[in-house]
Parts: structure tokens; sequence; C-alpha cells
């Protein structure tokens, strides 16, 4: 989904940019949206891997820093 939605966002960007009274309010929905979206499909997920961590082992910093690097990149993009 992301990578079907990124170009789409990408082009409403850009043209919120050029006419922004007639597309912000429009851009800023689709990005709500979109990451609410992908807060439903990653939640569950990274809840399931997170309990199966043992947390005296370095695998849930590890989880975390990648986590955060993933999501981080993902937000700048």
């Amino acid at each position: 989904m992301g990578a079907q939605m990124s170009p789409l966002l990408a082009e409403l960007e850009r043209r919120a940019i050029a006419y922004p009274s007639d597309l912000k309010s429009l851009l800023e929905e689709c990005q709500t949206s979109y990451l609410a979206a992908r807060k439903s499909l990653l939640t569950p997920r990274l809840a399931t891997e997170i309990k199966g961590l043992d947390p005296a082992n370095s695998e849930l910093i590890e989880l975390v820093r990648v986590i955060r690097l993933v999501v981080f990149h993902d937000e700048l993009m």
C-alpha cells in the first residue's frame, strides 16, 4: 500500500504547494488517512512480536531501535 500511495501523495504535496487554498485540506486528509491505515496494519503485528520477546535479552532493545529507524525514515519520505 505504501509503495502505491507514496507517488500519489508526493504529487498531491507538489500540487498543494502550487495551489494551497485548493488542496491543503485534501492533502492533510490523505496524510491522516494514510497514517491511520499504517497504524492499523502495524500495531497488531508489532504487539505480537513484542509479546514474544524475552525482556531479559537484548532482542527488545534491538526491535525498538529498528522500529524507530523505519518509522522515522518513512515519515521523512
